[in-house]
C-alpha cells in the first residue's frame, strides 16, 4: 500500500509542472484575449463608442488604481472616461503581457502599454503605461478585468541571456 501511495506521490509531482505550464499558457492566451479587446476598444475614433467598449472588459464593480486615481465600478469610470477618451491623439499599443492562473475563475496579468496622448504644448505625446490586471472568469465563460493597477513607466529591459554551459 505504501508503495502505491508513493507511486501516485511521484506521478503527481511529476506531472504537476506540466499542469502549471497548461495553466499558465491558458491564462496567458485568456489574458492576451482581453489586453487585445481593450486595445481595440481604446482604439476605436469615436470618443462614445470606445468607452462602451473599453467598459465591455470591466466588471461592474471593478476597482482601478492608478493613472485615473481611485475609481469603482463602471458608473465612475463614465464620469471619467469621456474626457480622456476625447483626445484626438489618443491610441494605444499593447507591447507586452504575461499572466498567470491563480484558480480556476481568477488570472494575474501584467501588461505594458505605448500610449499617445496629447502633451501640454498640443502636439503627441508618448505615454507608457504598466498595467497589473485581476482578470475574473464570468458565469457565461468570458473573462472580464474585475481590478487594475496602472502607473506609468516603459517596460522593464528584456531579461539577460542565459548563461552558456561550460
Amino acid at each position: 500500500m505504501k508503495y502505491a501511495i508513493l507511486a501516485m506521490s511521484m506521478a503527481l509531482f511529476a506531472f504537476a509542472p506540466a499542469a502549471r505550464a497548461d495553466a499558465t499558457a491558458d491564462a496567458k492566451k485568456e489574458a492576451q484575449k482581453v489586453a487585445d479587446a481593450f486595445i481595440a476598444a481604446v482604439n476605436v475614433k469615436d470618443p462614445q463608442k470606445s468607452v462602451e467598449a473599453v467598459l465591455a472588459n470591466f466588471t461592474e464593480d471593478a476597482q482601478h488604481i492608478g493613472v485615473f486615481g481611485r475609481v469603482h465600478g463602471k458608473k465612475e469610470f463614465m464620469q471619467i472616461l469621456p474626457k480622456a477618451f476625447a483626445d484626438p491623439n489618443r491610441s494605444a499599443r499593447l507591447t507586452a503581457l504575461d499572466a498567470i492562473s491563480l484558480d480556476k475563475d481568477t488570472i494575474l496579468s501584467i501588461s505594458h502599454f505605448d500610449n499617445v496622448v496629447t502633451g501640454p504644448d498640443g502636439k503627441p505625446m508618448p505615454l507608457p503605461l504598466r498595467c497589473t490586471r485581476l482578470l475574473q472568469r464570468q458565469k457565461d465563460g468570458r473573462w472580464l478585468i474585475s481590478a487594475e493597477h496602472t502607473s506609468f513607466g516603459p517596460p522593464p529591459p528584456p531579461p539577460p541571456a542565459a548563461a552558456k554551459r561550460n
